[in-house]
């Protein structure tokens, strides 16, 4: 809220889709968004991008298993979808995953295998301490109970190594039901509930000796109104990575309706809401987060496409010195090959 900034940012990015029928059966997608952020007022915040929906994907089929390797890449820069960080105008990271999962579809069950491995990288020095690697095992059980209901059981084991000793290391175990059904043809369901147990070892010097052993939900609902207007609201309650602590416990909330009032014009307006609350470090804030934007796009010709939008995100902190909020007004134009 004091010594606040602004800056007029240009970022030109280019998103390339590629795809290689291997045989009938095996496919190959390849995934990739490269762009620049220039900062026109503080240049030394400028710096490339490389879009989250950016991966390379491999689906063999043998007999009823379907083998998928994947390996997802990422290298941002936005601070402010970061809750726990105040006072930051430049947070750059690189994020990998490296994934093979294993589908058995047997009738009305499927069965799935799934071992990840994930690399975090941040650029700024102040925050490099976040560095970490993790080991992820995932078995899944899925039951197709009809053409639009289906429900299981899913679990995780993750093991979590910070490359500095400042942030604590971590085993995670995740287990609970799911469900998902199409209530009618115009209102779906997706429910997730489950019980989270972590220890974090004392490798660290954050003074955080707090594990974690509680349930963790998410749901949503998505609703086509009419052939012009849909809304859709998802609710939550999960735990993620501290910046000063062992985890940060996140309450959240988001509604996003929309309107498409011709074939040429689209209206999304968007409201979340998120409580953040740090555990027990040495250093460590409650906090919670209000944004509402407005997102509007009109295609020009087949292949173009403008977009105008404005976002403002509210923080509030028992740390007065992290208050802050910020207005962000967008201009875009998108040309489609």
């Amino acid at each position: 809220n004091t010594g606040r900034q602004e800056d007029w940012i240009i970022t030109p990015d280019l998103n390339v889709h590629g795809l290689w029928q291997a045989t009938e059966l095996n496919v190959l997608t390849f995934d990739l968004g490269v762009g620049y952020q220039e900062y026109l007022l503080h240049p030394s915040d400028s710096g490339p991008l490389i879009t989250p929906n950016s991966e390379a994907k491999f689906k063999i089929f043998v007999g009823d298993f379907v083998i998928t390797l994947r390996d997802a890449f990422a290298y941002q820069n936005n601070p402010v979808e970061v809750g726990q960080l105040s006072n930051v105008t430049s947070f750059y990271y690189l994020s990998n995953l490296a994934a093979i999962t294993a589908d058995w579809d047997i009738g009305d069950m499927t069965v799935e295998l799934g071992y990840h491995h994930s690399s975090f990288l941040v650029f700024e020095q102040a925050y490099s301490y976040l560095d970490y690697q993790s080991d992820a095992i995932s078995p899944q059980i899925t039951f197709k109970f009809s053409k639009t209901m289906q429900a299981g059981f899913n679990a995780s084991v993750v093991s979590t190594r910070y490359d500095k000793d400042v942030e604590n290391d971590s085993t995670e175990l995740t287990a609970g039901p799911f469900v998902a059904a199409q209530l009618t043809e115009n209102l779906s369901v997706t429910a997730r509930v489950g019980w989270e147990f972590s220890s974090y070892a004392q490798t660290g010097s954050n003074g955080d000796s707090s594990n974690i052993n509680s349930p963790t939900v998410s749901a949503g609902i998505t609703h086509r109104i009419n052939d012009a207007l849909r809304q859709s609201l998802t609710v939550g309650r999960e735990f993620i990575p501290g910046i000063t602590s062992n985890y940060t416990n996140r309450i959240y909330a988001n509604y996003t309706p929309s309107w498409h009032a011709t074939s040429l014009f689209d209206v999304a307006p968007q409201l979340w809401w998120e409580s953040l609350q740090d555990s027990s470090a040495t250093v460590h804030e409650t906090s919670t987060r209000l944004g509402a934007g407005l997102n509007i796009g009109f295609a020009l010709t087949q292949h173009a496409t403008v977009t105008l939008g404005y976002n403002y995100v509210l923080k509030s902190s028992n740390v007065r010195s992290m208050d802050y909020y910020q207005d962000l007004v967008t201009l875009g134009l998108t040309y489609q090959f």
